[in-house]
């Protein structure tokens, strides 16, 4: 899955290409490695961040995605994940408190017992990865959950492979959240099936393709 920014006023006509699209080498490296800085005395803390050509991002708390908007917008339009839930069935597969943090110069990991959550940085967006390193004991839909922090508009959605579109109050697509596909070590790929019922995305893997996936196993 993926998030990818626009800086249009008008739904579509000027939107950076979502993530689930295929990647493109730009001719020269937009991009912002992920670093930090000296903590400012007034400021306060600097963090830790990265950006590319229309949005920054950071990872010193949850993950938030922060598409630039130019003078269009008098304020930021962010949207931060916190990952709130890996199951099968019923049955939690991975511990979702300190995760172990990695930082490399374009990619980033929470590392959970059992879940790794990254993301790496791209010119046109970031790009969100889910890795299940173990067979779960249990067979049944792979449910990966993430509760959002956002003041954007989304409508719902029901079990769909494809995008979510965040706008402002006025239609004005803000953001996309890109469609996700799953993958084994083997290469064997699955649609992923999204829903969003207004605070929370749910990335589904269908048992039946789990049960014959060899691990680890990717959400993309």
């Amino acid at each position: 899955a993926s998030e990818s920014s626009s800086t249009a006023v008008e739904n579509g006509e000027s939107s950076v290409p979502p993530l689930s699209q295929p990647r493109i080498v730009a001719s020269r490296d937009l991009r912002v490695a992920i670093h930090t800085a000296p903590d400012d005395p007034e400021g306060g803390a600097y963090g830790i961040w990265a950006a590319g050509e229309t949005y920054k991002s950071s990872f010193h708390g949850d993950f938030t995605f922060v598409p630039y908007m130019g003078g269009v917008y008098p304020e930021n339009q962010p949207l931060s994940w916190r990952t709130v839930s890996a199951t099968v069935g019923s049955t939690s597969i991975a511990m979702l408190a300190d995760p172990t943090r990695q930082q490399g110069e374009y990619r980033y990991e929470y590392q959970f017992a059992g879940l790794t959550e990254a993301y790496d940085v791209l010119v046109e967006g970031v790009e969100q990865t889910f890795v299940i390193g173990a067979r779960p004991m249990l067979a049944g839909d792979l449910v990966v959950s993430g509760a959002l922090t956002t003041n954007r508009l989304a409508a719902p959605v029901v079990d769909t492979h494809g995008e979510i579109v965040f706008a402002d109050a006025l239609g004005n697509v803000i953001l996309r959240y890109g469609a996700a596909v799953a993958f084994d070590a083997r290469g064997e790929r699955t649609p992923v099936f999204t829903s969003y019922d207004g605070g929370q995305i749910h990335l589904r893997v269908p048992g039946d393709w789990l049960s014959k996936a060899t691990f680890p196993v990717t959400i993309d």
